[in-house]
Parts: structure tokens; sequence; C-alpha cells
């Protein structure tokens, strides 16, 4: 009986290798491939090529690790760069003329010669924690804005560098700049309501020793959490 089926494909190389007997599912519809060597055309064939499935963990895993070295030796040069260089990295550089021009626009659009919005912010005002580890951490703050800067959120940095326990109103007290968000305690009967424990346990602790520091101890008997943010939560 006549065998009617064709010869099966095969996969050579330049210097003459070949394989007619890999797996169908191994062969191209193309019929002979020409490869580069040998070798890549014995790999290929006995499934230790791309088509092998048990290598992608392994090519994958190598990927990963070269990658993760890349970026590790990328860490170390500018982490070297910035402490036999430190001045280059934190030079400072004159504003472009068309953004100091923009700058001053806003300086004279709005009315900065307010003050109004710094006494709202003091009022209430108990105590704070001083950074003992960089106390003067908004020192630069304290000056007026360059013109690198635009002058409207100049001031609305210095406006959130007020930190501290704050006086709502009788039985509602606030920290703020602890953290991201405020820690508001709302002094009840029989114990505290927390609303918002700011982002960090080490914060959470910090704005409740400022306040038992200046208030009444008593035990925390809830948790009020308003809402969150896709890259922080607690309030």
């Amino acid at each position: 009986m006549q065998n009617n089926m064709s010869a099966p494909h095969e996969l050579t190389s330049p210097e003459g290798n070949a394989r007619s007997d890999a797996p169908w599912w191994k062969l191209s519809r193309l019929g002979k491939i020409p490869l580069p060597n040998a070798r890549v055309a014995q790999k290929i064939t006995s499934g230790c090529g791309p088509t092998s499935r048990t290598t992608r963990p392994t090519l994958m895993a190598r990927s990963v690790f070269l990658n993760w070295q890349r970026a590790r030796w990328t860490a170390c040069f500018i982490a070297i760069t910035t402490i036999v260089h430190p001045a280059q990295s934190q030079q400072t550089k004159t504003a472009e003329p068309n953004v100091a021009a923009a700058n001053r626009a806003v300086q004279s659009q709005l009315p900065f010669s307010d003050r109004q919005d710094f006494e709202d912010a003091m009022r209430g005002f108990i105590a704070t924690t001083h950074d003992a580890a960089n106390p003067d951490r908004y020192a630069i703050l304290k000056h007026e804005a360059p013109p690198t800067v635009n002058p409207s959120l100049w001031r609305q940095a210095q406006l959130n560098a007020t930190n501290g326990l704050f006086k709502v109103s009788d039985g509602v007290y606030q920290v703020r700049g602890f953290s991201q968000a405020y820690m508001t305690i709302v002094e009840g009967t029989t114990g505290l309501i927390v609303i918002d424990t700011l982002t960090s346990p080490g914060a959470a602790r910090e704005a409740l020793d400022l306040y038992f520091a200046h208030r009444p101890r008593k035990p925390v008997v809830a948790v009020i959490y308003s809402h969150s943010h896709p890259d922080h939560y607690g309030g």
C-alpha cells in the first residue's frame, strides 16, 4: 500500500544539521528553516530552544536577575556621584527668564500682603513636638519665594508647615503636620474617638503622645477612617 503522506519537514543549519524525527509541534509549516548554526538547530529540535516551555521560567528569572543587577549598579553609581560631588548634585540654578516673569506676574495679581490665612492656620494652637534630628527642615520657607517657584505655591507650603496640637472646639482637637493627613480626636464621656490614624504607626504614636501631654488620658474606644487614596490610607 502506497504511503501518500508527505515527508516530515526538516530543520537545517548551514552546517548541514538536520532533524527529521522531531515532533510536529516543533516544526515549521514553511518547510526547511535556515538556522545560524548546528547548535541552534539542535537546541530547537531537542526541546531546549525557545519552543521549550520548561526553559521559559529559567529565562524569565535570568532576565529579572539581570535587570535587578543593572538597577543595583545604577543606584550605586548615583549614590557615589552624590557623595563625591555633593555640590554638583545640589547646585541651584537660576530661573529661566520666562519662568521668573510668570512668577512675578502671580506676585502682582494676588494679595500676598493679606496675612489672614496665617492667623487662621495658628488659631487654637497648643503645642508641637520639635524634630531634634532635623530642626531646620522647613527653615527655607521662612524666606520669600525664589524666582524659580510660584509664589502662591510657596505660600501654601508655608501654611502647610504649621504643625502641632490644635483645639478646634470644646472636646475636639486636631494634630496637624505629622503626616499626610490630620488626626482628629473627639473627647467622649467614656473615651476618645480618633478620626483618621495617619499613614504610619510611628506618626500616630507621636500624635497621641503630643495629645496626651496636654489633655487627660482616656482610652481610644473608636477609630473612624474618613477616606483613603490610591497611594496611602489612614485618612
